[in-house]
């Protein structure tokens, strides 16, 4: 071997390693290896640990690329074996390539000169034809090894999924790996995780928030599922999506002698199937809408008699008189127009629970009897995004195939075999759209409204599409509002229906109450939309 100049030492673990001491491939043991040839002169090391070469291209690799991408500071790359620098035939042409200042697909800048690839247990110097010939050949059967690897890693996982083992890594909440007696790991449900789980399930189903739970578990001290403390931080509508909730595991890239992936239940479920499909409907669903808090119930819905502008509300607190007597407080409903001198309206203001009490009285007797329903999302059925991942990654198979030998194409046929039978089952597979349907809650519009408050039952008056006008009597004025707004009506669909009360049915004023069409109906079609 011809003196070389300032040499780079290169040092790789590969992530299969099952042992960073292995004294095989161990850090130390490469360095020996290179710092054994006399004819060396190192004048640095690019060392790069827990790195697969299968995966991670040299120009890529942290302390490598350091030096790659600094030509001008080396002359030649050192390294035990070939595979300590490449695992594909593709990697290792271009770094050839580069090293030879050809054009090539690494990103790095050009050499300032053409750099010596030297692999002291292999006998390879890419000074010499028969060197670069035994390069490419070695890196072919580098290629082949990391295949059969990978391939013998995905073999043992999918035998032990098979056989019911867990095969390591982070289990999901809710579980603890065990030793089993027969051998190997199996998950067991922990039972004061399985607990907490419960609870969110159970709020969940309710369509309830979970970040209350949160924030007690997290004020209780109770450990999140990675064990920190922050529990406010946690996604937990992510875990109760998980199928891991019924015992399941899915390893995508592990497949059976059928080719399909291998998919069995690998633990006691947290809960039922029935729970979890019920559980999945209500996330499902729609969010809740926004609702606008602390205004009165006939927000947007009482207007004047008289001019026609919104009624607004005021509260008269409780105060003492000047007299030293005590002047009770209440509410009551005011013209807009009025109080704002838009206009001169001279009407009265009206007591507020008068008013609404009368409002109430009305709308139940129309809708009071009527069933509230709940919109509840059957989702539907379709593997359009797995397909697409799976002909991506057959796409990129069978791409890494291109312009290789026999050896390399069998060991990839099997992976391609595999991916395509997965495609056509899936294919197999009916999709079912997405499916909405109301079903009872049980409550009528009058338990609504009796048990719930303002927000609510302002709500309600809304979806009705209700709109009240209302006026204390006044001598020589008439309710040009009322009229403009009934005769609004005729411009859109449905009957129109109006009720009037006089000022003997309501403490003193004059109430309308008017709309369009079948107010059942709407609220109904409101259910359906919403």
């Amino acid at each position: 071997m011809a003196l070389l100049n300032r040499t780079v030492g290169v040092v790789r673990l590969s992530r299969h390693s099952k042992r960073a001491d292995d004294p095989s491939t161990s850090p130390d043991r490469q360095r020996n290896v290179i710092k054994s040839d006399r004819s060396l002169h190192l004048v640095g090391w690019a060392e790069d640990l827990g790195v697969s070469a299968a995966k991670i291209p040299p120009w890529e690799r942290p302390g490598l690329s350091e030096w790659l991408r600094r030509p001008e500071d080396w002359d030649t790359l050192a390294f035990w074996k070939l595979d300590r620098l490449v695992r594909s035939v593709g990697d290792f042409a271009e770094m050839v390539k580069w090293a030879r200042g050809k054009p090539n697909n690494t990103g790095l800048p050009p050499v300032d000169k053409p750099k010596n690839l030297v692999s002291i247990t292999d006998k390879i110097d890419l000074n010499s034809p028969m060197g670069r010939a035994m390069a490419g050949m070695i890196a072919v059967f580098a290629e082949l090894e990391a295949d059969i690897i990978q391939e013998r890693v995905n073999d043992a996982r999918a035998e032990m999924y098979a056989s019911g083992r867990w095969p390591g890594g982070r289990y999901p909440y809710g579980y603890k790996p065990v030793q089993r007696a027969e051998g190997g790991w199996e998950l067991q449900v922990v039972p004061e995780e399985k607990d907490i789980i419960l609870q969110f399930v159970a709020l969940g189903i309710a369509g309830k928030p979970f970040f209350p739970l949160q924030m007690k578990l997290e004020e209780a001290g109770v450990p999140t599922p990675k064990g920190g403390k922050t529990w406010r931080n946690v996604n937990v509508g992510s875990m109760m999506r998980s199928r891991a909730l019924l015992g399941e595991y899915t390893f995508k890239s592990i497949n059976g002698e059928d080719g399909i992936p291998v998919d069995p239940v690998r633990a006691e479920p947290l809960i039922s199937v029935h729970e979890f499909n019920q559980l999945q409907e209500a996330l499902a669903g729609n969010p809740k809408r926004v609702r606008e808090t602390g205004v009165s119930l006939l927000n947007s819905v009482a207007y004047c008699a008289f001019c026609g502008e919104p009624m607004y509300h005021r509260t008269m607190k409780e105060s003492i008189k000047k007299s030293g007597g005590r002047r009770k407080g209440y509410r009551y409903y005011g013209c807009g127009g009025q109080w704002s001198r838009r206009n001169d309206c001279k009407v009265k203001a009206v007591r507020g629970e008068w008013v609404e009490e009368a409002v109430a009285e009305i709308i139940l007797s129309h809708i009071g009897d009527l069933e509230i329903m709940r919109k509840q999302r059957i989702g539907g059925v379709s593997h359009a995004a797995e397909i697409a991942e799976l002909e991506a990654a057959l796409e990129d198979l069978i791409a890494r195939t291109e312009g290789k030998g026999p050896a390399v194409l069998k060991a990839y046929q099997k992976r391609i075999d595999a991916v395509e039978a997965k495609l056509e089952a899936l294919a197999a597979i009916p999709e079912r759209e997405p499916e909405v349907r109301l079903v009872s809650t049980g409550l009528t519009y009058a338990d609504a409204w009796n048990s719930s408050d303002t927000d609510i039952r302002r709500e309600i008056l809304q979806d009705a599409e209700l709109t009240v006008f209302m006026a204390n009597p006044h001598e020589g004025r008439e309710f040009h509002a009322v009229k403009q707004g009934w005769k609004n009506l005729e411009l859109t669909e449905g009957n129109r229906y109006m009720v009037e009360l006089e000022p003997s049915d309501t403490q003193g004023f004059h109430c309308w109450l008017i709309w369009t069409g079948d107010m059942a109906q709407r609220l109904q079609a409101k259910m359906k939309s919403s």
